[in-house]
């Protein structure tokens, strides 16, 4: 399974919107995406359409990006009750939240649940049973192997190299490979921030060079390709930089027969219509591409791998 990591920002709720009425979150009729928002404002209006949709989610209830108020998601969430079964209340571990997460574990205990172990806690690291009534366990790499005894493992790392400056990007820079390797590993899933990192920023403002982000399987791993504009001065010409940039993404897409995801085709008509769309909505598509790429290479690697285990059951 696949839980990106996301900021309860605009173009965030779209790409999961969007992706989930063509039914991409699926995979046989099975949820096989859950994203996890955390939200960095109090307006959860986007939850609303997600709950009576039944497009399964998680909700952070004690995001620390941004200062949110946690009474409002709480009062939105226990109001929700009856929709509870249509997501999930996501707890952040810190490295000294413990007395917070053991309070909300309390309070939220009639629904389902899952710890994010962003940072180790050195005092529910003794007691890591608490947590064996969580459905998922989200637990980051910089931990280590500490918490190998929790139930339904999921790993999650920021794999997403962020530079200050678009125009420092590469032409590319490695990802991961834990689609292949995670099982082995023993954890059920993974997690990661996507083509954005887990640093947050409110806004981007205007750059100085338009870098589009385009993650793509070769040699066993996960590679971000970087489509930077060949204009990288002043903070002007945004369109222009932004054709600039999409003209390369479109070439390496043609040149090397990459598969057309949702995301890819809103790439391919704003080049073929020589349309800027702003840069929120490139993000989307960004992020869009990113979550059915690893949705699918998930899916095949898994049926590798049944495949393969059928057959030395009738060896």
């Amino acid at each position: 399974m696949y839980f990106p990591y996301l900021r309860g920002k605009k173009f965030e709720f779209l790409a999961v919107r969007e992706l989930a009425q063509k039914g991409l979150l699926y995979k046989n009729n099975s949820v096989n995406v859950i994203p996890i928002f955390e939200p960095v404002k109090n307006n959860f209006n986007y939850f609303d359409e997600f709950i009576t949709n039944n497009i399964i989610f998680g909700i952070v209830v004690n995001p620390k990006v941004v200062k949110v108020d946690y009474d409002l998601i709480q009062h939105y969430i226990l109001t929700n009750e009856s929709y509870k079964n249509n997501f999930f209340v996501c707890i952040l571990i810190e490295s000294n939240n413990e007395n917070e997460v053991l309070n909300y574990k309390s309070i939220y205990k009639n629904f389902n649940k899952i710890y994010i172990h962003k940072k180790y806690n050195h005092i529910l690291a003794n007691n890591l049973l608490v947590f064996n009534d969580g459905i998922y366990n989200l637990v980051s790499t910089s931990i280590g192997n500490i918490y190998n005894i929790l139930n339904n493992k999921v790993m999650l790392e920021d794999s997403f190299e962020k530079l200050d400056r678009n125009a420092d990007y590469p032409a590319e820079s490695y990802f991961n490979n834990y689609y292949l390797t995670y099982k082995q590993l023993g954890y059920i899933g993974i997690s990661d921030y996507l083509t954005i990192g887990d640093t947050y920023s409110e806004t981007g403002g205007t750059p100085i060079a338009v870098a589009i982000h385009l993650s793509t399987e070769q040699n066993n791993a996960i590679y971000i390709k970087h489509f930077v504009s060949d204009n990288i001065v002043g903070r002007g010409d945004v369109s222009v930089k932004f054709t600039q940039a999409v003209g390369k993404l479109v070439n390496f897409v043609i040149q090397n027969n990459i598969t057309h995801t949702e995301g890819i085709k809103e790439f391919l008509n704003w080049a073929n219509t020589n349309h800027f769309p702003n840069l929120g909505p490139v993000k989307k598509a960004s992020m869009k591409h990113h979550i059915e790429l690893l949705n699918n290479l998930i899916w095949q690697y898994n049926n590798k791998l049944v495949i393969i285990k059928i057959k030395r059951e009738w060896c």
